[in-house]
């Protein structure tokens, strides 16, 4: 989205890493859920990331309608880099 312009990034070199996007940008892309991991398996130290994983997320698609198309969203991304 930020190779688009639709997102900026405000933080990077940390976790997590911010971004701010419109949300008439960002909720099209969630309202079916948070993407997949559509890669290998990883094994790390103390975990197994399954292809197909998307972690322990609750979200509240019911939130998401009432939501304006110009509010500013602020996103964190953790493990993105």
């Amino acid at each position: 989205m930020t190779e688009l312009g639709k997102a900026t990034q405000l933080t990077k070199g940390g976790y997590p890493t911010r971004y701010v996007a419109f949300a008439k940008d960002v909720l099209p892309l969630i309202k079916d859920g948070p993407p997949k991991h559509h890669d290998m398996e990883i094994i790390g130290d103390d975990y197994v990331m399954p292809n197909g994983w998307s972690g322990n997320i609750t979200m509240h698609l019911d939130k998401f309608a009432t939501c304006p198309p110009g509010q500013i969203l602020t996103i964190d991304a953790w493990d993105l880099d």
